[in-house]
């Protein structure tokens, strides 16, 4: 048995899934079946396996692989039973032919000389091939040598016919790339019984992703820099002959201890245009970092969107530009740009192509770097560096420090670069400069170019505040700028941010030690603990009141409070107190044992030495696991979770003594009960199952994969009382993260004076205590807020929002029609039998509605129809801005009519144009534009003229001005302005997301509105495109899916599959800048030491 299912047997036997004997009759029937499918499928297919426990068994092996460096060598020493069933499995292998049929071009290859190589060491293996460390005693150099193994039977392409043409092929074209990044090929030739084998240079060293692990700062990743170059330099020497690697990733760059490196494992390369070679199709599914062949070519965390899709033919240079990004955002940022529990959440990110923004997760990165990735990442081809040769050449610019084009440089930045570059010059400018000085004109002008520099880099970091929801920092950031500069982006910046903004509540102080810690009985009742030398004592914090005092023989090294119970650590023994009385429950030698984090004084979990799992009062199978795991029994003491000796995350209930569900997580770190389920703290994300919502994850912003760092004896992790809630903190950026996981998203981001601190919330979660700052010596407490919403409501079916002056209308589920005034006050309700489309004029005094035969057009006011024309299956419908004139569109044809008359002003059929993107219809109704796949076109409906705007890429949409003059047009990589008739462009700007965004205007025209579907709203100075304020999606249940700005702007909409919600919109904050300063920073606890925002301790 190979050593891949060899590892999965045993995971399984260890798992209890199976039981040895099964594993071996699997593996009999398996060998003597000849049968190329895994292990684990023959167990599922006789009954022995559930098909979730297979895919549990997988996810252990991948991460099993990863934990061991990708040597199954290592990770079978590591198994105690995977020897003896490896004799006692090996005894049943089926003996295999040695007659193999020759492999085109076999021919060609000479015999092996005798006695030229003698093998010393293996140094890996794969599926079809083991390489040895191997000496060449005819010239006295070590090599590496590379032999086919047999893959199997037959003629497939996984039969040793196929897998021998492979071998071949790769030895040989990788003989034909002569390049120091690229290993050489010395020989290639074959033994007497056939086997292939190659002769390489032997590459010491190890692998860039060995090198990335062992990283634990950006500046140590940033020293790999030059290797990701050398290697970027390599492939595009391949490039250059037409090779494409097509399997790009750390794990394939080998990084020498001298500066050496070295681009491995060409065996997935082709010539481009070259048919493509039959491949063995994966069984057995592999880890995101593992090879995949077959529909899906390459490895998941790092292969292109259109890799995923499985399209070999659009597989180019480009293809492996996306993988060397991959790479160097994972320099950048410790971790992969897509994530997944499995292949399929992995390559299904990939194909969303949204990967978290790079300075998002590492603030710290270099912003030109991060340029460089994200371009090299972007899910169009196009739009990436044409090959690596491009991306090198970045790189090398970045290093040299020139510009990168990639990247758009602010003011004080080219200064800085100048500077560097030119130091003499810089010198004979200054000196100059000093000479204009005499000119007071001149020194005012800089001064005020200076200030509007430094008030644009203020807004950069308010702006990487909101990415990470740290309200209170961004408020800070956005008043210091409009002390610089008083702009209307940073007034809208600081009235948004407030809005959300966490207020600091009372902060009071004491010696240290007098807030050790803190809670919040369940009537509201905030108690602190208080420890000093011998002695500890819970009081009410309000009154002083000493609830009860406790003093110990020995020195108390550690106290806090957990689930209604006190533990202190004194001498050798901890003493589990109940919180309300003081009085002692049970006493607890850590010598012996250690207590879970979490759990009430009932009911106590503890590992002992041995390693197994006892919880106090329950019964049933014990479980294995290290002292220090992460366990946690639940507040009423029914439900357990623990991760065991195995990396599984175990939940079990406590009163019927059976296993509910479990999971495999071997790096949780913290675990927690909520109403959602069992929550596991995971690298930069939150894991929760066994809820009734299912599994999901939450990615928190701004962490590394060592985002949360679990400080002994405090509770970093703390759930509300309703269980909708969880903080996490950060002891490294002295940062706290509250999730509501009832919008899946972080609500809050708090910034806390340095400590180790324990949090609390009030009963209704309102609040936020924390304890345990600055030694102990301060409690603080924040007032946790939200926008309130001022009208909302279930949403049944599909939601379709058409916005007007003063006005809204939502079509719903094909069945019913809402009219409602900006204020959210219900005007009219329509329930039709069947609508197709609906339009409310932007006037909003008329209502267009689309049946499956005609289309009613009626006064808002009274509901009185003023036409009804026929139009068959016309399923989308359009009104001018005083409703006098209608649009109908239907699959074949477009027709524009005047409502009053009911005169037919255009019909004709719809050509190039598609329903799936939005037509306009200017408001003065006397033009029709739609969007082709090429362009944009504006029809004049009185001549019948077409003015066409060619664009780069297709529209996901436009909209005409209130006043009809011009048209903003909505692209995924940038939005556009242009005046009407003639479509004279008036500006460009980037469009800083990927998601597709809806774009529309406010009533006066002065601002352009964009909604992104789940990602926010956006608006937009509509004379220049400056981005003036970014609006993160309100509340409006799990998975809001989009924010619309009303035109008067005054309220948005957040609206998602299951609820909408009407929420006032602040406007520009109106205060004097020094008062806006002053209250931003009272209100997050700051002070302004430079151009630095730094927290205050109490």
């Amino acid at each position: 048995m190979d050593d891949r299912n060899l590892i999965l047997g045993v995971l399984a036997a260890q798992a209890g899934f199976v039981s040895p004997a099964q594993v071996m009759a699997a593996a009999s029937a398996r060998m003597l079946a000849h049968d190329g499918r895994s292990l684990l499928d023959h167990l599922v297919d006789s009954g022995a396996l559930t098909p979730a426990r297979r895919d549990l068994v997988l996810t252990l092996a991948a991460e099993a692989l990863v934990a061991k460096g990708g040597s199954p060598e290592r990770v079978l020493d590591s198994l105690q039973e995977a020897r003896p069933l490896s004799r006692t499995l090996g005894s049943a292998a089926a003996p295999e032919s040695s007659a193999r049929p020759p492999a085109e071009g076999t021919q060609l290859v000479p015999l092996e000389r005798e006695g030229q190589y003698e093998r010393l060491d293996e140094l890996g293996r794969g599926g079809q091939s083991i390489v040895w460390r191997a000496l060449d005693r005819f010239v006295g150099r070590e090599v590496a040598l590379k032999e086919l193994t047999s893959p199997g039977a037959g003629g497939s392409p996984g039969s040793p016919t196929a897998a021998r043409g492979r071998f071949l092929r790769e030895t040989r074209l990788t003989a034909q790339l002569d390049h120091p990044g690229i290993a050489p090929v010395h020989e290639l030739a074959q033994r007497p019984d056939g086997t292939l084998y190659s002769a390489q240079k032997l590459v010491r060293g190890r692998t860039l992703k060995a090198a990335l692990a062992q990283c634990r700062t950006l500046k140590q990743r940033l020293e790999l820099l030059p290797h990701l170059l050398n290697a970027a330099q390599a492939v595009a020497y391949a490039h250059g002959r037409s090779v494409i690697h097509r399997d790009l990733k750390p794990s394939n760059v080998i990084v020498g201890p001298y500066g050496e490196t070295v681009v491995v494992d060409w065996g997935l390369a082709k010539r481009r245009g070259e048919p493509e070679p039959a491949r063995a199709k994966q069984t057995d599914e592999p880890g995101p970092d593992l090879t995949q062949e077959g529909v899906a070519l390459g490895t998941p965390s790092y292969m292109s969107p259109e890799q995923a899709r499985g399209e070999l033919e659009a597989i180019d240079e480009r293809s492996d530009v996306f993988a060397l990004g991959a790479m160097l955002y994972e320099l950048l940022t410790g971790r992969s740009p897509f994530q997944g529990a499995d292949n399929a959440q992995v390559i299904e990110a990939v194909l969303r192509g949204r990967p978290v923004p790079i300075r998002t997760l590492c603030e710290d990165a270099p912003p030109e770097l991060a340029a460089i990735a994200e371009r090299a990442l972007r899910s169009t081809r196009a739009e990436r560096y044409p090959d690596a040769g491009a991306f090198a050449g970045e790189l090398l610019t970045y290093m040299a420090g020139g510009r990168v084009e990639a990247y758009t440089y602010g003011p004080l930045e080219l200064a800085r670069k100048f500077v560097r570059q030119n130091p003499a010059l810089s010198v004979a400018i200054a000196i100059s400069a000093l000479i204009l000085l005499a000119s007071g004109l001149v020194v005012l002008v800089e001064l005020r170019e200076a200030r509007v520099s430094l008030a644009s880099a203020l807004i950069q970091r308010a702006r990487r505040a909101e990415d990470v929801s740290d309200w209170a920092r961004a408020a800070a950031y956005f008043a210091a700028s409009r002390a610089e500069n008083d702009t209307i982006a940073a007034r809208w910046g600081i009235a948004l941010a407030r809005e959300r903004l966490p207020e600091r509540g009372s902060t009071q102080t004491g010696p240290p030690g007098a807030f050790t810690d803190v809670d919040v009985f369940p009537e509201g009742t905030v108690v602190a603990l208080e420890t000093r030398d011998r002695a500890a004592r819970l009081y009410e914090v309000a009154t002083g009141r000493t609830l009860w005092t406790v003093e110990t023989v020995d020195r108390i090294r550690d106290a806090r409070i957990t689930s209604g119970a006190v533990r202190l650590s004194s001498g050798r023994l901890i003493r589990i107190l109940d919180e309300r009385t003081g009085q002692e429950r049970f006493t607890s030698d850590p010598d012996r044992e250690t207590l879970c984090r979490n759990g009430p004084p009932t009911r106590q979990g503890s590992i002992d030495r041995p390693g197994v799992l006892r919880v106090a009062g329950a019964e049933g199978p014990l479980i294995a696991a290290e002292i220090g795991d992460p366990c946690a029994v639940s507040e009423p003491g029914d439900r357990l979770a623990i991760r065991d000796l195995h990396g599984v995350v175990r939940l079990r209930d406590l009163d019927e003594g059976r296993e509910l569900t479990s999971r495999a997580a071997p790096d949780t770190q913290d675990i927690v009960f909520t109403a959602h389920g069992v929550a596991l703290v995971r690298g930069a994300s939150l894991q929760l199952f066994g809820g009734p919502e299912g599994d999901y994850s939450l990615e928190v912003p701004g962490r590394s994969v060592y985002g949360f760092a679990y400080a002994p004896g405090r509770r970093g992790v703390t759930v509300s009382a309703d269980g909708h809630r969880v903080v996490v903190d950060n002891p490294t950026l002295n940062r706290a993260d509250v999730v509501d996981l009832r919008d899946r998203a972080v609500f809050v981001s708090l910034t806390r004076p340095p400590g180790e601190p324990s949090y609390a919330f009030s009963p209704d979660g309102s609040k936020l205590y924390a304890a345990g700052l600055s030694g102990g010596r301060a409690l603080i407490a924040w007032n946790l807020r939200r926008p309130v919403a001022s009208a909302g409501g279930p949403v049944e079916g599909h939601l379709h929002l058409e916005v007007a002056r003063g006005r809204f209308i939502f079509f719903e589920n094909r069945r019913r029609v809402e009219v409602r005034s900006d204020d959210g006050k219900a005007l009219r309700t329509i329930v039709d039998g069947e609508v197709l489309d609906a339009a409310l004029s932007a006037d909003g005094s008329t209502l267009a509605i689309a049946h499956p035969e005609d289309i009613a057009v009626q006064r808002v006011e009274d509901g009185q129809e003023l036409a009804g024309i026929p139009c068959e299956t016309c399923v989308v419908v359009l009104l001018s801005a005083d409703g006098s004139r209608l649009a109908g569109l239907s699959r074949e044809r477009r027709r524009v009519w005047d409502v009053r008359g009911g005169a037919v002003v255009l019909d004709e059929p719809m050509g190039a144009a598609e329903l799936s993107v939005p037509f306009v219809l200017s408001p003065a109704g006397d033009r029709l534009g739609w969007i082709e796949a090429d362009g944009f076109v504006l029809q004049d409906l009185s001549s019948g003229a077409r003015s066409r705007l060619p664009l780069p890429e297709r529209a996901d949409g436009a909209s005409i001005s209130p006043d009809g003059t011009r048209v903003v047009v909505s692209l995924p990589a940038r939005f556009g302005l242009w005046k009407v008739p003639g479509l004279e462009p008036v500006w460009t700007v980037p469009n800083p997301s990927s998601v597709r965004a809806t774009v529309g205007w406010s009533a006066d025209g002065s601002i352009v509105t964009v909604a992104y579907q789940g990602a926010g709203a956006l608006l937009l100075d509509a004379r220049t495109g400056e981005a003036l304020a970014r609006i993160v999606a309100g509340r409006a249940g799990v998975g809001a899916s989009q924010v619309n700005v009303l035109p008067s702007l005054r309220s948005r909409i957040s609206r998602g599959p299951r609820f909408w919600a009407l929420l006032p919109l602040p406007g520009p904050d109106t205060t004097l800048p020094e008062e806006s300063l002053r209250r931003a920073l009272a209100e997050g606890g700051f002070r302004l030491r430079g151009v630095e925002i730094e927290a205050v301790s109490p």
